[in-house]
């Protein structure tokens, strides 16, 4: 079977991971949930708006946060007693960044089992208020077995202490921190934030010569240490520091464009924002949490609520939103930075691609090829969004264009642009350029198995180098054993060669693991057919009638004919 995804290695080697980086290796973090399916075994409100909630339900299992935040305040504000509509209020507007509501809802979880760290929230909004006798009144003195509390807690009491005026006591409050060796950077870090703030520029020194000895500091820490020292006059090659921001710039793309765009830009350093930036580095953590993305996403988005301004901030939030395919939401993130960079519009078209804006798309990337015309990458893209827009023409004018740069690409890259090429000749039917395309691509990277498997495909289905074309399948198959569309060309395969009860073991297997396939199910009925089981091959050809996933005209008419003449 032919099977074509879309190629988005790109966007790994072109924008990168976000470099979050942590101090500790060992910690508890509560994770925050909300049920994907939040309708099942559920009561129904009693006073609210019935409309509104189901409008919630059905936005937020279509991964629209926006409007499920909304319609789910919507909801609660007409039963505001319902503490199911509490928390999922509670718990959406978090993750929509909707703060108001959000605030309001986190006052009425104070001392439930499911708080979701309500209290803790509620703290930091005192901070971005200026509240600090609200903080020191209302935040504990203990360290706490889940990370998340222990850390920040400590942090927002020695800020709200440093707002005060006690500086002594702000760095009292810090030290619960020291005490921890997987807290340990974050106790020097924010001992040097707050050691700016108050003007003490050698206790700031002090602390960020300590963290320059910590392993992997954070981004956000590194861009504060820059700030520090070129007021010093002392940023260069000579500091530990220096060099550990210039490695990750260089390796983050879309991150080190925007800081080299505003590398000029003061960094004030207020409550705010140490507050903002513990709450940050918590969200860094979530995806060692097992299922627990809406844990990282609700304390980054706490993060911006505290300092809107981060673009720090913002491509973490986006690229978790990412991680968890919610690309408008990641888009929102996007379209907040300024000022932006390639980078990050290119990772704004393939966001566009994946929620099917295949209009928008080709606009960024236009553009983007408009601004880098020899860039290979952005070709390769702009190629891929025409194939998979039935433009086969334009698609092969893209790959054309983009074969010129072989020499600036990885082997692995050379040979997946030639099975894309092929691809595209596939479609305009010819047949003997795609496969020298296809030939050209294994000689590159023999052991690919998407490739062995698409030209030993097409070979079958076309009656040539049968034989050869099956072994180029088998070799697929030991290569990646578990994808069901190979154990359907090998069930082809042997079909061809007339090994039909060779075939049937993985024409079942492959229709088993694929219902949504009509070329899988119908070529189950052509083996069920070809052993005289008649009954069940017309059983495989109505339900592949009734497919989508890959019918196509051609593919309609010879079932329509199969079940008219057998």
């Amino acid at each position: 079977m032919k099977k074509v995804l879309y190629t988005f290695v790109c966007l790994a080697m072109a924008a990168g991971g976000f470099v979050g980086g942590l101090w500790f290796a060992g910690y508890r973090i509560k994770p925050i949930r909300i049920s994907p399916n939040i309708h099942h075994n559920r009561q129904l409100p009693e006073t609210a708006d019935l409309g509104a909630y189901l409008a919630g339900i059905l936005a937020r299992n279509s991964q629209d946060i926006e409007r499920a935040a909304h319609y789910f305040e919507q909801a609660y504000l007409g039963d505001t007693e319902n503490k199911e509509l509490v928390r999922e209020t509670y718990l959406l507007n978090g993750l929509a960044g909707h703060f108001n509501i959000f605030m309001q809802t986190a006052e009425q979880l104070i001392g439930e089992e499911k708080s979701y760290y309500a209290p803790l929230f509620l703290a930091a909004d005192a901070v971005k208020r200026g509240d600090y006798e609200y903080v020191l009144k209302n935040t504990p003195l203990f360290n706490s077995a889940d990370y998340a509390q222990g850390l920040l807690y400590a942090v927002i009491r020695a800020w709200s202490h440093a707002a005060l005026g006690n500086e002594i006591r702000a760095f009292q409050a810090l030290n619960t921190l020291k005490e921890k060796k997987e807290a340990l950077g974050t106790y020097w870090y924010q001992k040097a934030l707050i050691a700016i703030y108050l003007k003490k520029n050698l206790v700031a020194k002090e602390a960020f010569e300590r963290l320059s000895q910590m392993e992997l500091p954070t981004i956000a820490s590194l861009v504060a240490a820059r700030q520090f020292y070129l007021s010093l006059n002392e940023w260069d090659k000579n500091n530990v520091l220096f060099q550990k921001y210039e490695k990750a710039v260089e390796d983050n793309k879309a991150l080190g464009e925007i800081l080299i765009n505003r590398a000029d830009e003061p960094l004030l350093i207020t409550p705010r924002f140490g507050v903002g930036d513990a709450f940050f580095l918590i969200s860094t953590v979530w995806d060692i949490q097992e299922k627990s993305a809406e844990t990282g996403l609700m304390f980054n988005q706490l993060a911006l609520y505290l300092v809107p301004d981060s673009n720090i901030y913002k491509i973490w939030g986006a690229e978790q939103f990412e991680m968890i395919k919610y690309y408008k939401e990641a888009n929102k993130l996007y379209n907040l930075i300024r000022p932006t960079s390639g980078t990050i519009l290119f990772k704004k078209a393939l966001n566009l691609m994946l929620m099917n804006d295949m209009e928008g798309a080709e606009n960024l990337f236009k553009g983007l090829s408009q601004q880098l015309p020899e860039n290979s990458m952005l070709i390769t893209m702009l190629g891929n969004l025409y194939r998979d827009t039935n433009r086969p023409e334009l698609a092969e004018q893209q790959y054309n264009s983009a074969l010129k740069f072989v020499d600036e690409m990885e082997d692995k890259e050379v040979a997946n642009l030639h099975f894309m090429r092929a691809v595209v000749l596939d479609k305009m039917k010819r047949t003997e350029e795609r496969d020298l395309s296809l030939i050209e691509a294994l000689k590159i990277t023999p052991n690919d198995a998407k490739i062995l498997n698409y030209l030993g495909y097409v070979w079958i289905d076309e009656g040539k180098n049968v034989s050869q074309a099956v072994d180029y399948i088998k070799r697929a198959h030991q290569l990646t054993p578990k994808e069901a569309y190979i154990w359907d060309s090998l069930a082809w395969g042997y079909y061809k060669q007339e090994k039909y009860d060779v075939a049937l073991s993985f024409a079942e297997r492959a229709a088993d693991k694929m219902p949504y396939s009509a070329l899988v199910q119908s070529h189950l009925g052509d083996i069920y057919f070809a052993l005289g089981r008649k009954r069940e091959a017309k059983y495989q050809y109505n339900k592949a009638l009734n497919l989508k996933e890959d019918m196509t005209d051609t593919l309609r008419v010879e079932l329509t004919q199969k079940l008219s003449t057998r």
